[in-house]
């Protein structure tokens, strides 16, 4: 009788640990932030978060809004705003309101929108757009182990000596304005970051200008896979790490074994 109670109390710790292994997904788990709010809303301090929740982890997604004046070389600046209305649309200064400007967008300014994962790398894999007319953009990833530094950069500068990778360009052509989603396919390298860059289009990452200057877009979900092999920056805070709790395991183990031999 108490060989019986010692190993049911021992390995409903062992059960404990065991389940302990199961709060962090595999690599291949979707993930699916969508940033939709009502007509016409302003995310409030020129940002958007979102959460998204597998397995029992949560990675949280804040977006910003950038731009840059003209050109390739010119320096980035915070957007006066993003607004939500069937995707992200950057506002860059208070008079960037008008149709078609409503949008993530290559008239004039240089968009783009900034998506930060709180330190959790995410391997993206497709990214949606709503509201359209055109849809032509850059999508870059963070390879640094800090936190990036936009302001006072330039997009050409970004991939040179700002810790920036080049991913891809995307493009999709259509002259005329359109609700209908956009699915893009991205990221064939499947490579990860805890920070992404939607672009839209600019020289500093495509040569013909022809492809520029009319984009227009709203970004409006992204999805992709955590990727649980990174090595720093992994777990939310309060977390035990998979290998720590591997260690706990091999300490439980042979407390299992200790009380049913000498009871």
């Amino acid at each position: 009788m108490n060989v019986r109670f010692s190993l049911n109390k021992n390995l409903g710790l062992v059960g404990m640990l065991l389940g302990s292994l199961m709060v962090v997904p595999s690599a291949n788990a979707a993930y699916s932030w969508t940033f939709s709010g009502g007509s016409g809303y302003t995310c409030p301090t020129a940002c958007c978060v979102e959460s998204s929740t597998v397995g029992g982890k949560t990675i949280t997604n804040t977006a910003t809004g950038w731009y840059s004046n003209t050109g390739s070389n010119a320096s980035i600046q915070k957007a006066n705003k993003l607004r939500v209305w069937d995707g992200l649309a950057v506002e860059a200064t208070s008079g960037d309101t008008g149709t078609p400007q409503h949008a993530t967008d290559n008239d004039d300014w240089y968009d783009s929108v900034l998506f930060d994962f709180g330190g959790d790398k995410v391997e993206l894999d497709k990214i949606v757009m709503g509201w359209h007319r055109d849809s032509d953009f850059s999508l870059l990833r963070y390879t640094g182990n800090d936190t990036p530094v936009l302001t006072g950069q330039s997009y050409s500068g970004l991939n040179t000596t700002g810790g920036w990778e080049l991913v891809s360009n995307y493009f999709y052509s259509d002259n005329t304005s359109d609700g209908t989603d956009i699915t893009f396919d991205v990221n064939a390298g499947n490579k990860s970051s805890s920070y992404w860059l939607v672009a839209a289009l600019n020289p500093a990452y495509f040569g013909n200008s022809n492809y520029i200057g009319n984009d227009y877009f709203k970004v409006k979900t992204l999805s992709g896979a955590f990727d649980n092999t990174c090595t720093s920056n992994c777990n939310p805070p309060g977390q035990v790490p998979a290998p720590a709790t591997l260690m706990l395991l091999g300490f439980g183990l042979p407390l299992l074994k200790r009380r049913v031999k000498t009871q």
